[in-house]
């Protein structure tokens, strides 16, 4: 009887065929199995697969920190334009912060400050510009 040929399937399907194979009952597949998980050329390409899915994995998390960045800056724009609309930039809960018409200098002052950082989140949160570094140094 021949045995099975390991060597046209992929590390992965090697790793799952040595969870599921039964050792006792197929020895000689088992040891073609092992023999074929131990040449060099194997592990390389193990600790190449190993590799890239870690690094699609930290693509997935810069995509949603970016993704998270820029939802805060429309919110943050949404805010301002919200803020100016109604003439009164409001802190959490609805309390006032500042109203246009007791404040105006400090109201406007609000409004740019919401704007600018509503605008740099967007901008940061699309193009990842300033995010790079703090990204790669959180993920490792």
């Amino acid at each position: 009887m021949a045995g099975i040929d390991f060597s046209r399937y992929s590390v992965e399907e090697l790793r799952q065929a040595q969870e599921s194979i039964d050792a006792e009952q197929y020895p000689e597949n088992y040891a073609r199995l092992m023999a074929e998980l131990a040449k060099p050329e194997r592990q390389q390409q193990e600790q190449a697969e190993s590799r890239a899915k870690e690094i699609a994995s930290q693509d997935v998390k810069r995509t949603l920190i970016r993704i998270f960045v820029a939802l805060v800056g429309s919110v943050t724009l949404f805010s301002a334009f919200t803020s100016y609309g109604e003439g009164v930039i409001t802190g959490k809960h609805g309390r006032v912060i500042v109203k246009l018409a007791d404040n105006p200098v400090g109201f406007y002052f609000g409004i740019v400050i919401l704007v600018s950082g509503g605008l740099y989140l967007l901008y940061t949160g699309l193009t990842g510009k300033g995010l790079e570094k703090n990204i790669k140094s959180d993920i490792k």
